[in-house]
C-alpha cells in the first residue's frame, strides 16, 4: 500500500480505489492524465516494485477516451 498513489498528495491523480480479489491487492488510480501517471510510475518506482513483488506485480496504463465515459 505504501507504493500507491495518495490523492491529495500525488500531483495529477484524481482518485485511488483498492480492493483485494483472491488474495490479491487490485489499485484502480485515475489520473488527470498520462504524463502525470508517468510521473510517478518511474524507474525508480519499477525497481522498488521488482524488489518486493517480482513477477506478482502487474502495471496496466489505459487512456480513458471521454466518449466512451460519456
Amino acid at each position: 500500500m505504501d507504493m500507491c498513489p495518495s490523492a491529495g498528495i500525488t500531483r495529477g491523480l484524481i482518485s485511488r480505489h483498492v480492493k483485494v480479489i483472491d488474495s490479491r491487492v487490485i489499485a484502480v488510480c485515475i489520473w488527470q492524465s498520462e504524463f502525470c501517471a508517468k510521473l510517478f510510475f518511474d524507474a525508480d518506482w519499477y525497481d522498488k516494485a521488482g524488489v518486493l513483488w517480482g513477477d506478482r506485480y502487474q502495471l496496466r496504463l489505459e487512456a480513458i477516451d471521454e466518449a466512451a465515459v460519456a
